[in-house]
């Protein structure tokens, strides 16, 4: 009788201690927002991350503002992400930059079919000044935007 009450304690101990990993692995989904695999406090791209609205000035589609979006490169340590860039969509345009302090390139890629090219720099921690040149196949638009950082 003991052995068999013993057998029942170790198994509901056991059950009770891979239960509590379990549930202690598991994280919230606003603990997890990182997704990008930046974990590094002192990566110097975490300046760049966050939500911007963009304040364009076109030579084909005027002035306009829009919200972007910016992750760090999930491979890439010196690279970023903007998505909807040149207010081409979140989902259809992922424009990817190389970062060196200050310093942004936005090196040639094509984008929902515009291909994209330009430059830019960090003013602050809140403000980014680009100038780019896209061009669709059927003409160029040389194109000027400050980013504010709204969070």
């Amino acid at each position: 009788v003991t052995y068999l009450n013993s057998m029942k304690l170790t198994r509901i101990l056991t059950y009770l201690f891979f239960t509590s990993i379990v549930f202690n692995s598991c994280t919230k989904e606003e603990d997890n927002k990182n997704v990008t695999g930046t974990t590094s406090p002192s990566d110097p791209r975490n300046v760049f991350i966050g939500t911007w609205v963009s304040n364009e000035d076109s030579q084909v589609f005027g002035t306009t503002t829009y919200s972007v979006d910016i992750i760090a490169h999930s491979s890439i340590t010196n690279r970023i992400v903007v998505s909807n860039f040149y207010n081409l969509g979140f989902q259809a345009s992922n424009c990817q930059m190389e970062v060196s302090g200050n310093s942004i390139t936005i090196f040639q890629q094509n984008l929902s079919g515009y291909d994209v090219v330009g430059s830019g720099t960090l003013v602050n921690s809140s403000t980014i000044n680009l100038s780019y040149t896209t061009n669709d196949g059927a003409g160029t638009d040389n194109v000027s935007t400050v980013y504010t950082k709204t969070n």
